[in-house]
């Protein structure tokens, strides 16, 4: 006769031997399509050198790993927040489910017209490539299908792909736009690294000042109106200062836009210049931005000019952004801030 121990050892594992099996039936059900028509994700994306990514419009980006930095087009470094969430994608890909056979030949047309072209290559071979289109119906998954690396043949099946434990569609993880992956850094500049900043202001011209690191823990502060230098300034507060240059970013691109020309050639509202230890100088122009019509300021008084955003002028000229005071306020304080109250 069997012990009470022994019953319950036996009931155990007849409970553990039948999740066993439900789960190896499932997995069977869920396997019964062939792993190479429905394997898009990439395990291994330490691996992965270059990414390119093509929609239907003509736009295009490559983006590439070079001495262990993202690159975007060989030109500009990449913006690392949504270069991580592509990685991240790219490896966190399951089936949602596959399309059935009804809507596949509708779902196949799709992806052909509007999806954008994923080419993966892992040390520098394409070992992946499939087509992104749009959401399902219930936008809970993204309508993919994959194609073989080397024929370049595409598969006759296309998947609902989803990411477990996120809700939503996965197309706009595939950025197809290159402004879009460049990194928006304007200053990023270690305070050591620092030389001198000088900040010069159109209409408060005595405002205007320059910040210089002499070096071994030594500073300096000079009134760029009358060329004196700051008797008495707050050391804390030029190390504070020059500590805010470490992470500035415009919010975008805006080459392309119309007014640009009235822009730049009205007066600017100040210039700064910064010049690191290798006497490199990065300077930017800014200039204000007119209101949208029908703000007003507490008073209910119509705005002239933006409160929240200017225009800036960067990398010699090249590029024209908007920034946001929130972000550049800090650096364009008024000369008695480095004072000692």
């Amino acid at each position: 006769m069997m012990s009470k121990k022994n019953i319950l050892i036996f009931v155990a594992t007849f409970l553990l031997g039948l999740v066993a099996t439900w789960l190896i039936i499932t997995k069977s059900s869920k396997s019964t399509i062939r792993k190479e028509l429905r394997d898009f994700a990439v395990a291994d994306t330490a691996s992965i050198t270059k990414i390119f990514l093509a929609d239907k419009k003509n736009n295009s980006v490559l983006l590439e790993k070079i001495n262990g930095i993202w690159m975007v087009n060989s030109k500009y470094y990449a913006r690392m927040d949504i270069m991580n969430t592509l990685l991240t994608t790219v490896k966190s890909l399951e089936v949602l489910n596959p399309v059935g056979k009804k809507a596949q030949p509708n779902i196949i047309k799709t992806l052909a017209a509007h999806s954008i072209k994923v080419e993966i290559y892992q040390n520098d071979k394409l070992t992946k490539l499939y087509y992104v289109g749009g959401e399902t119906a219930d936008q809970e998954g993204t309508y993919m299908l994959l194609a073989d690396p080397e024929t370049g043949e595409n598969s006759t099946m296309p998947f609902a792909m989803f990411i477990p434990g996120f809700n939503g569609y996965l197309t706009t993880r595939y950025l197809t736009i290159e402004d879009d992956w460049r990194d928006r850094a304007v200053f990023k500049y270690l305070p050591n690294n620092i030389r001198s900043v000088k900040v010069q202001f159109a209409e408060d011209a005595e405002q205007s000042f320059e910040v210089k690191n002499d070096g071994n823990n030594s500073f300096s502060v000079v009134e760029l109106q009358t060329q004196k230098p700051v008797a008495n300034f707050d050391t804390i507060a030029v190390k504070q200062y020059l500590s805010y240059f470490q992470n500035i970013h415009y919010e975008a691109l805006a080459n392309n836009f119309a007014k640009k020309d009235s822009v730049l050639a009205a007066p600017h509202y100040a210039i700064i210049s910064v010049t690191d230890n290798k006497n490199s100088v990065n300077k930017i122009k800014l200039f204000k931005m007119t209101a949208e019509k029908g703000r007003v300021n507490v008073y209910g008084e119509p705005l002239k000019y933006d409160p929240d955003r200017l225009y800036a002028l960067l990398n010699d000229g090249k590029e024209f952004a908007v920034i946001q005071y929130f972000v550049f306020g800090k650096l364009m304080p008024e000369i008695n801030y480095f004072k000692k109250k």
